[in-house]
């Protein structure tokens, strides 16, 4: 199968340069290996075969999987910069889906909790019989700082200022933004540090903030 090797460099210049998240590299592997897996069943050998019409019916097939227009569009943009990079490192001349339009994704208002919602998520973490602490932490700090998933994942105790209350944040790019944090929400860190975060550490050490039972970052 074509694209094995150039690839693997890609990704890796993905983690070393790019400095993208474990998680954006996996969505890039994932779509790009699925893309020459495709390629494969159409038995192109070579990235000159690589067409506009093959990458279109690509584009289609993935309709037909049943993914919405905003993961396709996605995948229309992981190939499309795996290409720039080949074009870039001068593997390949021209750039096959350069002059091909990407999926329109239609816009919708986004969805939001109204404040009695969030209120009533808080409290049901408190019932949870492992990690009642830790789950609020996650709810409060998302809540209140607007961090994405991955960037509460990713998210280190030194990388919190307690004393002026923000957060330095370290997003896709790895592009670094500072976020100010309610006090609140510093003292129930504060409260999990002492006391769960430590009983699930144990002897291990770990820099990161929100951690499993076993002592290990959360994913």
């Amino acid at each position: 199968m074509i694209g094995e090797v150039e690839v693997e460099k890609y990704l890796n210049y993905l983690v070393l340069e790019k400095r993208l998240l474990n998680n954006s590299v996996d969505s890039y592997s994932h779509d790009i290996n699925r893309f020459f897996q495709f390629l494969d069943s159409k038995s192109i050998t070579s990235y000159s075969a690589i067409s506009i019409d093959l990458s279109s019916e690509y584009f289609a097939y993935l309709y037909d999987l049943g993914l919405t227009p905003k993961t396709v569009s996605r995948n229309f943009s992981s190939i499309k910069n795996f290409f720039k990079y080949l074009t870039a490192k001068s593997i390949i001349e021209t750039n096959p889906l350069e002059l091909l339009k990407p999926p329109k994704i239609p816009k919708y208002l986004p969805s939001v909790l109204t404040k009695e919602e969030i209120v009533e998520l808080m409290e049901e973490c408190l019932t949870s019989k492992k990690s009642p602490l830790r789950d609020r932490v996650i709810v409060e700090v998302l809540y209140s700082s607007g961090l994405r998933i991955s960037e509460l994942c990713e998210l280190k105790l030194n990388m919190i200022d307690f004393h002026d209350g923000y957060i330095r944040v370290f997003g896709k790019g790895a592009k670094e933004r500072i976020v100010p944090i309610a006090p609140v929400s510093l003292d129930l860190i504060n409260e999990y540090r002492s006391s769960e975060r430590m009983q699930f550490l144990g002897s291990k050490k770990n820099d990161y903030l929100v951690v499993n039972q076993r002592g290990n970052n959360i994913t």
